[in-house]
């Protein structure tokens, strides 16, 4: 998308990180939006100019003044659709900002410029799907990770991080740690890519090879695995359970086409 100059803002909720929390996502997208289009940039200058403490106001309120059709109706765009993606956003952090949260991009979502479209992903949680699956504009998009592609892109994204591992650890061989264990991990994340994540940042204070060869020896213990790397890296998450890791792919869609 940003090839096509069309990824207009990204947003990775992570909940032990203050910026991507979901206080940050409004102001976030819109600051990215700016960056990406002038006249978006203009019009946004011009309402935090004249709403100087917008980021301390609720969500809702950001949403509406900053994002929404209303807010950005002096803007002509006619290149095609606009996108703005949200990843992890059953990751935001307390059970009351994810209450916020939904109810902001409940309300919200209707109420987008023409031009902007929202790429939602996220595991199958029952409250997301409630506060946006009753939208009609909303397409979802489950998505298979059982299914070849996806597990080409999560071997391709398996062998990315080990090179930077690799060459971040300054020790390592030039063709470390070779194709064998490179397929064997990719194979072993059962199509997950939080289990390629995980696997290869962990704690640096490991031996990557012992790693390495423990995990693709005992692929078959995801569960106890996943929950033992979640330790390694001091994460303060919920342990993934790979049934429900699943992720939904929410398109919002308003009168125009793709």
């Amino acid at each position: 998308m940003r090839d096509f100059h069309r990824l207009g803002g990204f947003f990775f909720f992570d909940r032990d990180i203050p910026e991507r929390s979901t206080a940050k996502l409004i102001t976030m997208l819109s600051y990215h939006l700016a960056q990406f289009e002038a006249r978006i940039g203009a019009e946004v200058s011009r309402i935090v100019e004249s709403i100087p403490s917008i980021a301390e106001m609720p969500l809702e309120f950001q949403f509406a003044t900053l994002l929404s059709a209303n807010a950005l109706r002096s803007v002509e765009w006619t290149r095609g659709s606009i996108v703005i993606v949200f990843d992890a956003l059953d990751e935001p952090g307390s059970e009351a900002d994810h209450r916020i949260l939904m109810q902001a991009l409940s309300k919200g979502l209707s109420s987008l410029p023409s031009f902007i479209r929202m790429m939602v992903v996220s595991r199958q949680e029952p409250d997301i799907q409630h506060a946006l699956g009753s939208h009609s504009h909303v397409r979802p998009y489950p998505l298979d990770i059982d299914s070849p592609t996806n597990k080409d892109d999560v071997s391709e994204f398996v062998r990315h991080l080990l090179e930077e591992m690799r060459m971040k650890d300054g020790f390592l061989g030039t063709y470390w740690p070779g194709d064998t264990k490179i397929n064997a991990l990719a194979n072993g994340a059962g199509g997950l890519f939080i289990w390629g994540s995980t696997a290869c940042t962990s704690d640096k204070s490991h031996d990557p090879d012992q790693r390495l060869s423990e995990l693709i020896d005992k692929q078959s213990e995801k569960a106890i695995l996943l929950d033992r790397l979640h330790s390694w890296t001091a994460c303060t998450r919920r342990v993934y359970n790979p049934p429900v890791c699943g992720m939904t792919l929410h398109s919002a869609q308003t009168a125009a086409a793709y």
